[in-house]
C-alpha cells in the first residue's frame, strides 16, 4: 500500500488511516464470504491494533499493515509452505 498526500500520523508515526483500511478489508473480507454463505469460524486482533486474523477454517486470512507485516515475518516461517494465493 502507498501513502499519499493527506494521509495523516499517529503518536506512534503511522498513518491513522491504516487502521481504518485494515478493518474495511477484514469486513470486505467477511461480506463478500457471507454473500458465498460462508461464516468465519474465529476473528483477532482489531483495525485499532494494525493487524486483524480471520479463520474459515480451511482458510486463514492475516491482515496486518506493513510494520506489523515486517514484525511478525509470517513469510519467513512459512516459507516451505506451498502458496496458493498471493495478495499484496
Amino acid at each position: 500500500m502507498r501513502l499519499g498526500k493527506g494521509c495523516s500520523y499517529d503518536h506512534e508515526h503511522k498513518p491513522a488511516s491504516l487502521a481504518a483500511h485494515v478493518g474495511a478489508i477484514a469486513d470486505g473480507i467477511v461480506e463478500g464470504m457471507r454473500a458465498e454463505k460462508t461464516r468465519p469460524i474465529g476473528r483477532e486482533g482489531t483495525a485499532s491494533s494494525h493487524w486483524v486474523l480471520l479463520d474459515f477454517g480451511s482458510v486463514v486470512v492475516h491482515i496486518f499493515t506493513p510494520p506489523e507485516r515486517d514484525y511478525y515475518s509470517l513469510e519467513k516461517h512459512w516459507s516451505e509452505a506451498k502458496t496458493v494465493l498471493r495478495v499484496q
